[in-house]
């Protein structure tokens, strides 16, 4: 946001300081910060939804488990009822975080259990390039408006 921002800004500036190419420029300008509000736009909807994938599995997944493994644990009387209780609290975090392999097979078969789990996993990689394309974008853009400005 604030480098977007500060391009915004820059390309303001560089615009009313056009001289003789300021239609030229005033259009330039005009595509370059409509690009950068769409790029904007893309990432803060990454970021929500990972904000909110965050905090789903942190408040849902692991803290509700939390509370009922401790609740086990203290009822357990032997060792073997606490490796059972946490068995179960390992299988509930892998069932809440819809990780769970449910194609019944023990190799994965054709991707039919995990496809919610890859699909997650290409989404945050994709999220990861997309803001580091981004921060490039936004690096090499500051630095030519700096350049053309000196």
């Amino acid at each position: 946001w604030r480098q977007s921002t500060a391009l915004n800004h820059a390309i303001l500036i560089e615009t009313k300081a056009g001289g003789a190419d300021a239609p030229a420029i005033s259009d330039a300008a005009e595509r370059s910060s409509f690009l950068l509000r769409r790029i904007s736009s893309t990432r803060q909807t990454m970021l929500h939804f990972i904000s909110n994938l965050q905090n789903y599995l942190m408040f849902e997944v692991l803290e509700g488990g939390w509370e009922a493994l401790v609740h086990s644990v203290k009822r357990a009387r032997t060792l073997d009822d606490i490796v059972r209780a946490h068995d179960f609290y390992l299988s509930e975090i892998v069932d809440k975080a819809l990780l769970r392999n449910d194609d019944g097979g023990e190799d994965g078969g054709d991707d039919g259990g995990r496809s919610l789990e890859n699909s997650l996993c290409k989404l945050l990689s994709i999220a990861l390039a997309f803001g580091k394309f981004q921060d490039h974008i936004f690096t090499n853009s500051l630095a030519g408006l700096e350049k053309a400005a000196n």
